[in-house]
């Protein structure tokens, strides 16, 4: 009898056993599930102020192309030779300052040396010079200002200056004083000529050629 209940004894302590182990480990899981999870739509961010916030722009690269370009000046070679092309005409200039144009200011006169010749196509046919007109034109940095009249130089014997090569025209162009707020003057040059028709020919025909120069004034 004693054995029988020392048997149950242990059979109710091992049911009771059963029975705690599987509440405890329910109370377990329950322990983990009760952990409250942030509210939905929640998201960290820093105050105004914090180390996290916007970074300082680095310091933007000097553009080279915001640099300002320095003057134009045609008349940074000495001499300073263009060829022109027109029709049945090329005409070759050289332009001479007799002043530096660095010392080109607006108060003063600045004399310019042209020299001229021209070649054609056709053999023995004779170009002459009629008429040589420069328009000058005194600028700022808003654009035209007043400027002197034109010089022209118009030739005095019929039918004109022979400029065929080897033969020359030259001559010095005085432009004269400018507006005082003057930083840059351009020189428009009109070329007039006569062609005769043919070798001996009495007969011409007029053409025409243009030039231009840009040149700073020194204030």
């Amino acid at each position: 009898m004693a054995v029988r209940d020392r048997v149950g004894r242990r059979l109710l302590h091992a049911v009771a056993v059963a029975l705690v182990t599987p509440a405890l480990i329910a109370l377990a899981g329950c322990a983990d599930d009760s952990a409250t999870p942030p509210p939905a739509g929640t998201v960290s961010s820093s105050a105004p102020g914090d180390s996290a916030a916007s970074p300082i722009p680095s310091a933007t690269a000097t553009d080279p192309e915001a640099q300002p370009s320095p003057p134009r000046n045609d008349l940074s070679k000495v001499p300073t030779q263009h060829v022109i092309k027109a029709s049945g005409v090329t005409v070759n200039a050289s332009y001479t300052p007799r002043v530096p144009v660095e010392d080109w200011t607006a108060s003063v006169n600045k004399p310019l040396a042209l020299s001229l010749t021209t070649v054609n196509g056709r053999a023995g046919q004779k170009i002459y010079l009629t008429r040589v007109t420069m328009t000058i034109t005194a600028r700022d940095d808003s654009g035209p200002l007043d400027s002197p009249r034109p010089l022209v130089d118009t030739a005095n014997i019929s039918p004109g200056f022979i400029v065929t090569f080897p033969y020359t025209y030259g001559q010095d162009f005085v432009i004269p004083a400018l507006d005082e707020g003057a930083t840059s003057v351009t020189l428009d040059f009109t070329y007039e000529f006569l062609l005769q028709v043919g070798k001996d020919s009495k007969d011409y025909y007029k053409q025409t050629a243009i030039d231009s120069l840009t040149v700073p004034i020194t204030s």
